[in-house]
């Protein structure tokens, strides 16, 4: 689902239960720091949007030492659409789904491989109109955050895997699937039963080709959040970040004692791969490798450069060809090793060795890889 063209999925779309009941009431949100999980959840930290006393973060000790929050928003700065309306799904184009009102929705892959997520309640999307504020308030704070992860939270996150949310898309219920290794693969979504709380359940049927097929949020996600009739829509399916990554040496001069690991390893690099980082920065600017990632933003990276500035962030306007084509990042080894704002932020590192810093929206790459098909009821 990363070809959803909506940011980063989440297999578990949950917050913890650990956290606050005003935080789970509404779930993953606009301002939360935090980093993805192995497991494909987000761990979140603290929102930059409410007071360090605030329920959602805590109390001072549960955010940054010197914290100051991000400047209140108001309406106009966040847009909300429906994007899916009840029973929409999306699917790679090799599958087909047929709907039987009684039975439910039945999903039939050509190919070896996939992934299918249902929303049978639907999923609101909300996101920033502008994220240069946000950009602005990262580069100024960024070095706490890491220090705050590694020290208070006691958190072994890497450098380059903080993540500030500027948009998500959330639902009430959901189902995923996702099967490889197979052929003419058939799963079924339906709804199973009501539960205890008088919300549906719902559930797959499939003949153990998939290596994965999930439903929620499960009966315990929810028990204290929400109201009767009244479901807390907290479930997380898409998430769309800023990833910020530091300089080696500003990294290894917080004082965490962790080195810092080189930007590529060699083991999960191809060949050709490394031999294309080994190149100089000139001779990887005149490649169709780099304009597959970075072609578009070429000006204004070197307009930062121009004007001595420190920092580089990616800008959100779509990425495209010399030719005015959207390039495909599918055959791009990288895309499967990191997160791909990560990996654009090593290559910044590359391109320009005197930054301090380098931020990514998704917004960056998110609209040039091959799309999954999504449909409505």
């Amino acid at each position: 689902m990363l070809h959803g063209g909506r940011g980063f999925p989440l297999w578990f779309p949950s917050p913890s239960l650990n956290l606050s009941k005003e935080y789970r009431l509404k779930g993953f949100s606009i301002g939360d720091v935090g980093y993805f999980t192995p497991e494909g959840g987000f761990e979140f930290l603290f929102n930059i949007l409410r007071a360090a006393k605030h329920p959602i973060n805590g109390s001072a000790s549960d955010v940054p030492e010197g914290f100051i929050p991000h400047s209140p928003l108001n309406a106009r700065d966040i847009r909300k659409n429906w994007d899916f309306e009840s029973g929409a799904y999306m699917c790679g184009p090799s599958v087909q789904a047929s709907r039987v009102e009684s039975a439910g929705l039945t999903f039939r892959s050509t190919s070896s491989e996939g992934a299918i997520l249902t929303m049978p309640k639907g999923a609101c999307k909300t996101e920033l109109n502008s994220t240069s504020s946000f950009q602005r308030y990262v580069s100024q704070h960024a070095e706490s955050w890491y220090k705050f992860a590694h020290g208070p939270c006691g958190r072994n996150v890497a450098n380059g895997e903080l993540r500030l949310v500027y948009g998500c898309d959330k639902s009430i219920a959901w189902g995923m699937a996702a099967f490889s290794n197979t052929t003419n693969a058939e799963l079924k979504f339906s709804k199973s039963q009501h539960r205890s709380d008088g919300e549906s359940s719902y559930s797959w049927e499939h003949s153990e080709i998939a290596e994965a097929a999930r439903v929620g949020p499960g009966g315990h996600d929810n028990k204290d959040v929400g109201r009767l009739g009244n479901p807390a829509r907290n479930q997380c399916l898409f998430l769309r970040s800023m990833t910020v990554t530091l300089a080696t040496h500003i990294w290894e001069g917080l004082g965490l004692g962790i080195r810092a690991e080189p930007m590529f390893q060699e083991s999960t690099l191809s060949l050709s791969d490394q031999s294309l980082w080994s190149m100089d920065p000139a001779t990887i600017l005149g490649t169709e490798y780099v304009f597959r990632l970075l072609s578009g933003v070429n000006a204004v990276l070197h307009a930062a450069e121009a004007s001595g500035s420190s920092e580089v962030a990616v800008p959100v306007n779509k990425v495209r060809m010399q030719d005015g084509r959207k390039p495909f990042l599918n055959d791009v080894s990288l895309m499967v090793v990191s997160h791909p704002s990560s990996i654009i932020n090593k290559l910044l590192f590359r391109l320009y060795p005197t930054a301090t810093m380098a931020i990514t929206t998704d917004a960056a790459w998110q609209a040039i890889l091959p799309q999954v098909r999504s449909f409505a009821a």
